[in-house]
């Protein structure tokens, strides 16, 4: 079975959006999505990550990650379930930022049918957030406060825009979520 290639330039190629699906009439540049003629930017508002304890995952992002809370509070359950499809959709919602991201932590209190997924990184559907870290051993040393565990190994990566950084891959037990920790290269020693 031939396998469909998976890039931004095999999309442009059938000319088709890979985000909006909508036929292109012309070229756009990056950040910039087409309708029409008319050319709109785009930026990424948020990240949402699904959570089982939202009082553990806001504090594990505070304290390990340095993200600050703007807002906490229930959504309303009829927007909610119109939004994502899902009948019965009971939400809380932690918004967090640090810097320039923004996560949006999701605890799902209904409907009771949840299910709880944790795919492989390389399963479709996977994602993971990846941190900069100084120091990788004593970001280690944290993050196993969090009960928060190994995937792999440490790695040191030999190609691309991180090339030299050292990373490790670890998952919360908790909700499956997928956390990359990355210590830069010493100056001067990464590149692609």
């Amino acid at each position: 079975m031939r396998r469909r290639r998976c890039s931004i330039f095999a999309a442009r190629q059938r000319r088709w959006s890979p985000a909006m699906f909508l036929p292109l009439t012309e070229v756009f540049l990056p950040g910039e999505f087409n309708i029409g003629r008319r050319h709109m930017a785009m930026t990424v508002n948020h990240t949402g990550i699904t959570v089982a304890d939202l009082d553990h995952s806001e504090a594990m992002f505070q304290k390990l990650f340095g993200f600050e809370t703007l807002s906490r509070a229930t959504r309303d359950p009829d927007m909610i379930s119109r939004v994502t499809g899902v009948p019965n959709a009971r939400v809380e919602v932690a918004y967090m930022r640090n810097g320039s991201a923004t996560v949006e932590l999701l605890c799902y209190a209904a409907p009771e049918d949840r299910a709880d997924f944790r795919p492989r990184p390389c399963d479709l559907g996977s994602l993971h957030m990846g941190f900069n870290v100084a120091n990788l051993a004593q970001a280690m040393d944290e993050a196993r406060k969090w009960s928060l565990e190994l995937m792999g190994e440490v790695a040191v990566v030999n190609a691309g825009p991180n090339k030299g950084a050292k990373i490790v891959y670890l998952r919360d037990p908790r909700d499956g979520l997928v956390l990359e920790l990355i210590e830069p290269a010493p100056n001067g020693q990464n590149g692609s």
